[in-house]
């Protein structure tokens, strides 16, 4: 009998600085964005018994590509930012394609210039197959 498994890759909580707002006066200074990746796997990656880091996706190499996308870009709208933080970590993980069923980013923009939001504001991309 076969057993059934789900397996995730979390990344929580990634707060980095990045050029967001409508408008040039809101993108002057960076803002804080919070970040959470989630990398869902179709099988239960080797390294869970292996212990060997090829045999899975390196959350450390994922979270450089992150930081490469919010330092280098301006961005009107979260929407946008979350779009290219999905493609950069669906890029970087290509050639783990046998690994990965999705891809889930979320960004919360903490401190958004809107008046009585104290929550933050967020925006989750999930691509459905």
């Amino acid at each position: 009998m076969s057993e059934k498994t789900f397996s995730k890759l979390i990344i929580a909580d990634l707060r980095l600085w990045v050029h967001l707002g409508w408008g040039e006066e809101e993108k002057l200074y960076p803002q804080m964005v919070s970040i959470d990746i989630e990398v869902i796997f179709k099988n239960p990656p080797k390294a869970i018994t292996t212990d060997y880091l090829e045999d899975t996706i390196c959350y450390a190499q994922l979270v450089q590509k992150v930081r490469e996308v919010c330092a280098g870009g301006r961005f009107n709208l979260i929407e946008r930012l979350v779009g290219d933080i999905h493609a950069a970590i669906q890029s970087h993980t290509a050639s783990h394609k046998h690994l990965v069923e999705s891809i889930n980013v979320t960004v919360c923009k903490v401190s958004p210039p809107v008046p009585d939001v104290h929550g933050g504001i967020f925006f989750t991309y999930t691509p459905l197959t």
